[in-house]
């Protein structure tokens, strides 16, 4: 029987390549570790791949965006310029925006993301991206600006698709001068080293590494006296279990303050829900203790404990 599933991994990891990167980029110009920066342009080589569950992912994307775009051509919208390619030779910087958007007379730039559906609802305005902790959206901010900039435009529009229900939210951007000056402070930097063929300082949040295409060369690196390296089995067979159910302990916690939030609003009692789910209802109460002040300070006492932070580097 033809196996589907292999020969389209088969593809997908085929297209994965490296590629020469002589400028800055718009889609990496977010990241917030300069150093990163410098390493995808004097050693591109070397680069992580994908995994195959990421090339997923991207190629994903691209279903979203070739939908989106013909979907808003359906509705009447005129859209052009896809892909035009932008540049702003005193940084070094380059991009590729969606395209640009006309109705009535009316023309705006847009870029398309799509985002899971947590993603998609905390993202309300441009204040939501900029203060995201996500790396990615970090990634879509520093661009959308960057692009602003490029196009000498004063706003654009994120157009922001939802993967799981297919909902659009528009979100406005325009430039954000603060924002604005540090990145291209950093992109200088980044420049410099560049054309010295030097590396910046490492980033002090390894939280962050985990996300970079070059954390292989960057990190081994680091002083041994302040990482030492074990090969636990043990350890290791519990960290990758650790990862595999942060993400849906995570998603856990999301669905499970909505229905707190939801349970506030609705009236005591049982429900059948679908016919699937048994709900009850009711109001409860608990004990609680208010200790004054100047009491409880009489108490106060301290102790140690290990506390871990992990971060997932490969």
């Amino acid at each position: 029987m033809i196996n589907i599933v292999e020969k389209v991994a088969d593809y997908l990891l085929g297209e994965r390549v490296r590629r020469p990167c002589y400028a800055n980029t718009g889609s990496k110009v977010g990241f917030p570790c300069a150093r990163c920066l410098v390493y995808s342009r004097l050693n591109w080589k070397e680069s992580v791949l994908p995994e195959l569950s990421l090339a997923y992912i991207f190629e994903e994307g691209k279903t979203h965006e070739k939908a989106t775009i013909q979907l808003l051509m359906n509705a009447g919208f005129e859209f052009t310029k896809s892909q035009t390619t932008l540049s702003w030779p005193d940084i070094q910087a380059s991009g590729h925006i969606d395209g640009e958007l006309t109705f009535n007379g009316e023309t705006c730039p847009i870029e398309i993301k799509t985002s899971n559906q947590f993603t998609w609802e905390k993202l309300n305005n441009q204040e939501d991206l900029k203060a995201s902790d996500k790396i990615w959206v970090k990634n879509w901010y520093g661009q959308l600006q960057l692009y602003l900039w490029m196009m000498s435009q004063p706003r654009m529009i994120l157009l922001l698709k939802n993967k799981q229900s297919g909902q659009l939210k528009q979100i406005e951007i325009t430039i954000d001068m603060d924002y604005s000056d540090k990145l291209v402070k950093k992109l200088e930097l980044v420049n410099k080293h560049v054309a010295e063929k030097t590396y910046p300082d490492r980033i002090s949040d390894r939280t962050v590494c985990q996300y970079c295409d070059f954390r292989h060369i960057c990190l081994p690196d680091e002083d041994s006296d302040q990482i030492k390296i074990t090969d636990n089995t043990e350890l290791l067979e519990l960290l990758e279990e650790r990862e595999e159910l942060r993400q849906a302990a995570k998603d856990y916690e999301a669905v499970d303050k909505k229905l707190k939030e939801y349970w506030k609003h609705t009236e005591t009692g049982t429900y059948l829900v679908g016919g699937k789910y048994q709900v009850k209802l009711s109001m409860c109460k608990r004990i609680i203790y208010t200790v004054p002040p100047e009491i409880k300070e009489q108490y106060k006492d301290s102790m140690e404990y290990p506390r871990a932070t992990i971060t997932k580097i490969q």
